[in-house]
């Protein structure tokens, strides 16, 4: 944590991102918190006038991603097996004819 400590003590919000997010891309297992840190940053340079396109310039990241960063989107994508495995609801297929559920081999 002596890392995060140093790029927290950074005063340029710029390169206080850059460094934190150099320590994100090193260490994985800490990097909720290193995100959060940046996140700051990223707010603090937004707050002080810079554009998204310029804080993306600055972070070597295109403006959207700044832009996420700021409003803490991660970079994690979930497949959509994921969101469909996550969805607790029961799929029912009823036909219009008889308003049952077909048994799998008549479905095919």
């Amino acid at each position: 944590m002596a890392e995060l400590e140093r790029c927290q003590g950074i005063a340029d919000p710029g390169e206080r991102a850059v460094e934190l997010t150099r320590l994100i891309q090193r260490l994985p297992s800490i990097s909720a918190a290193v995100r959060a840190a940046r996140q700051v940053a990223v707010m603090e340079m937004h707050a002080a006038g810079l554009s998204w396109s310029q804080i993306g310039v600055r972070l070597g990241l295109h403006p959207q991603r700044a832009a996420q960063i700021g409003h803490g989107v991660t970079g994690g994508h979930r497949s959509r097996a994921a969101d469909i495995a996550a969805d607790s609801t029961p799929l029912t297929i009823k036909t219009k004819e008889t308003g049952k559920c077909p048994s799998p081999l008549e479905a095919m």
